[in-house]
């Protein structure tokens, strides 16, 4: 009798440490934990709530932000994943060797827009990273970025490796010079630096907190020469059709009435074409300007405009 309540027992015991092995087992199994969550709103992430992974394995997440929204950060417990540097809209985020119990975080943030645009022909303006070579666009800006805009003037000269010059930049509907852009307005966190030998340009926009719209003109150089007392220059005239608005030129104009010699009135321009330095010849006629009127040049070989002042008796 003994001898079976002893076997009883030993079988007894064999099953408590079975079951005990197998609770132990199915803890042990079940015990690494993920808890992902969006804050705030902006888009989603699969797999919310609470998720049981076996200790040491693996688990994959997608992350999608909604229309005009972007990732701002991605945290597992306290470290960051991703962030807006890294400029994603959409995430699939593979997690392994997972082990305890965990947070995953999402935060999103609206888009600002960069839009660029380049006024006429003779060149591009990119919204993009100044180090890529690709000139591959990006797809938005954050707040508290640093916007850097491309600004990369088309090729004039082949055998001799010119290119127009930029003429002006618009920034959010006001027009500044390149000569001010480089000198850098501090108040606003504008600076524009020459970034190559062949003309481009990089804009730095500081701390954007709002859409960005920048435009570029790219232009031939342009000189005014009246009388005998020397000449004035700019560069804000773009190739192909040219329109050169009184008001921009308003100190030539005046500068051509004062310099006008004794007995002779300003009547206009005589335009010509010119290479770099060089003056080709090529004459196109005489175009007249007033006070109310834009002066229109057809200039297709993209050559430098000379312009002669034209005095007549009074």
């Amino acid at each position: 009798m003994k001898r079976y309540f002893f076997v009883v027992l030993l079988l007894v015991l064999a099953v408590g440490v079975a079951v005990t092995f197998l609770v132990l087992n199915y803890s042990r199994v079940n015990y690494s934990t993920i808890t992902a969550s969006v804050i705030g709103e902006g888009g989603e992430i699969t797999g919310p709530g609470e998720l049981h992974y076996e200790d040491g394995g693996s688990a994959r997440y997608i992350i999608t932000s909604y229309q005009g929204y972007h990732i701002k950060e991605v945290k597992k417990n306290d470290e960051v994943i991703l962030s807006e540097k890294d400029f994603r809209s959409n995430y699939s985020l593979v997690l392994t060797n997972i082990h305890g119990v965990n947070t995953l975080t999402v935060e999103f943030a609206e888009d600002l827009t960069v839009s660029t645009n380049n006024i006429g022909v003779n060149g591009s303006v990119t919204y993009c990273d100044s180090t890529d070579l690709n000139r591959v666009k990006k797809p938005f800006a954050y707040v508290g970025q640093d916007v850097e805009i491309v600004i990369s003037p088309n090729i004039r000269d082949v055998n001799h490796s010119e290119y127009f010059p930029v003429s002006y930049i618009v920034i959010n509907n006001r027009q500044y010079s390149v000569q001010e852009l480089r000198k850098g307005i501090s108040a606003l966190g504008y600076r524009l630096s020459q970034s190559n030998a062949h003309g481009e340009m990089v804009l730095t926009l500081r701390n954007v907190q709002n859409n960005m719209v920048v435009e570029a003109a790219f232009g031939i150089d342009v000189t005014f020469a009246y009388g005998t007392n020397g000449a004035y220059t700019t560069n804000d005239v773009m190739g192909g059709i040219s329109d050169l608005s009184v008001d921009a030129y308003e100190n030539v104009v005046n500068k051509a009435t004062n310099n006008a010699p004794t007995g002779k009135v300003f009547k206009g321009w005589s335009c010509r074409l010119y290479d770099t330095s060089k003056d080709t010849g090529v004459n196109f006629g005489t175009t007249f300007i007033t006070y109310d009127s834009i002066v229109r040049i057809s200039n297709v070989l993209g050559r430098n405009v000379y312009f002669t002042a034209v005095y007549e008796n009074e």
